[in-house]
């Protein structure tokens, strides 16, 4: 029988396309000979849109809370909006606190779409961090991107949500936000 070794040269030379790079990296992980970090921080260069993404995922998906740092500018600034969607989709997915600050920044002034699929990844985070984190948003940015950071922060199931809209409806400067904490979401029937 053939060692699965003999694999490790041949996954290591392949670079696209994206989803096929994705699962060779997976591969080498799994064999014990993962491609170095450089390779992946390299390819979140590359010219190629997919190729980013797929590096963003692959880089958090192997280095989990410890390559934040290095995900956070591509997240922010990455001048593709679906490399900056990978990037949100796959900070939210750690699941963890300390991918919160990219993406309350990611949130603050980003198009609809980009704004909707952070909002998601901060809930996905989730607890008494991610509503502190939509207790900030309540007062940074478009005031658009302020309401809804309170109408996400109002469906979080987190007991921690009430003092933090207490505080907004106390304190915020815009009528509509604090109307919409006092009387909640209108209802319209269709």
């Amino acid at each position: 029988m053939q060692s699965a070794f003999v694999w490790v040269p041949a996954l290591k030379t392949i670079e696209t396309p994206p989803p096929v790079a994705e699962a060779a990296w997976k591969a080498l992980d799994a064999l014990g000979a993962p491609p170095p970090e450089e390779s992946l921080t390299s390819r979140m260069a590359d010219p190629s849109a997919s190729v980013r993404a797929a590096a963003v995922r692959e880089l958090l998906r192997r280095e989990g809370v410890a390559a934040v740092s290095q995900v956070a500018p591509v997240a922010v600034q990455d001048p593709d909006l679906s490399v900056r969607r990978a990037a949100v989709d796959a900070l939210g997915a750690l699941g963890k606190p300390e991918a919160l600050p990219p993406l309350e920044r990611v949130f603050i002034d980003s198009p609809t779409d980009l704004q909707q699929a952070t909002g998601r990844a901060i809930l996905a985070v989730g607890g008494p961090a991610a509503v502190d984190a939509f207790g900030r948003l309540a007062f940074t940015g478009p005031i658009p991107s302020q309401r809804y950071a309170v109408v996400l922060l109002m469906t979080m199931p987190d007991p921690h949500k009430q003092e933090v809209l207490d505080r907004i409806e106390q304190t915020h400067s815009d009528e509509d936000i604090r109307d919409l904490i006092a009387k909640g979401l209108p209802y319209h029937e269709h």
